[in-house]
């Protein structure tokens, strides 16, 4: 038979989707046991609609996270996010004083399987966006997230970005979406990089780190081209 290691994560991170199913299935790894791997689904973006769709797959203790950036209204903000008359929960909001780039993470414990549309509504109406759904399964159903490790991070500065994060529980992802307004938001294990719907004031982007270290900060960065203002949350996606 062959001998492949299913929590080598060098050789899982390589078959990209493939590799996130494989841990899934897997009983070794940081699922361990009777607790099965959170596994990345699906993700997507885009900046051409407030209501962007995604397929979202029939598996087990399903969890929908939008990360959602927005710019140039002052004192804007998103009042909800909904599949159907379905309300996701906000996570968190984050804004720099004098910039009006905006950040926010929400999320949907059980969503709806297949097609379906995220509507985002925002208070103005009218703000440069940019939105990222991303999909996952074995996730917990009763708190989806942990919000007392919940990281935020922002200023106006030169090309370094980061947040840093402590995650607690064991078999826990973590994931990030961040604006910036002087260039690309690239983390390692980056999903999307959208720019905004104007084409002009920003990038949002939506990152992952299915292996963190437990109890030790985890930090995910990027550098962009000059200076200008940005904003991240990054948020503990516990398991099921």
């Amino acid at each position: 038979m062959f001998g492949v290691k299913l929590n080598d994560d060098t050789l899982l991170s390589s078959l990209g989707l493939l590799g996130n199913q494989l841990r899934g299935s897997s009983s070794m790894g940081g699922g361990g046991g009777s607790h099965p791997n959170i596994v990345l689904d699906t993700y997507t973006s885009s900046s051409s609609t407030q209501s962007p769709s995604i397929t979202i797959g029939n598996n087990s203790n399903r969890l929908l996270i939008a990360t959602i950036g927005y710019s140039i209204v002052a004192s804007e903000s998103v009042s909800s996010v909904k599949i159907g008359s379905t309300n996701f929960t906000k996570a968190s909001s984050i804004t720099i004083s004098g910039g009006n780039f905006y950040q926010d993470v929400w999320y949907l414990i059980n969503p709806p399987t297949g097609a379906e549309t995220v509507a985002v509504t925002f208070a103005s109406g009218s703000p440069d966006y940019a939105i990222g759904l991303i999909s996952l399964y074995n996730c917990d159903q009763t708190n989806g997230i942990n919000a007392s490790s919940l990281a935020t991070a922002g200023g106006l500065s030169n090309t370094t970005r980061s947040v840093a994060i402590t995650p607690t529980n064991t078999g826990s992802w973590l994931i990030m979406g961040g604006i910036d307004e002087a260039g690309n938001v690239t983390p390692a294990t980056n999903l999307y990089n959208q720019i905004d719907s104007s084409g002009t004031s920003f990038f949002e982007g939506g990152s992952y780190n299915s292996s963190p270290t437990i109890n030790s900060s985890n930090t995910f960065s990027w550098t962009a081209s000059g200076t200008g203002h940005w904003n991240a949350i990054a948020v503990e996606v516990l398991r099921a």
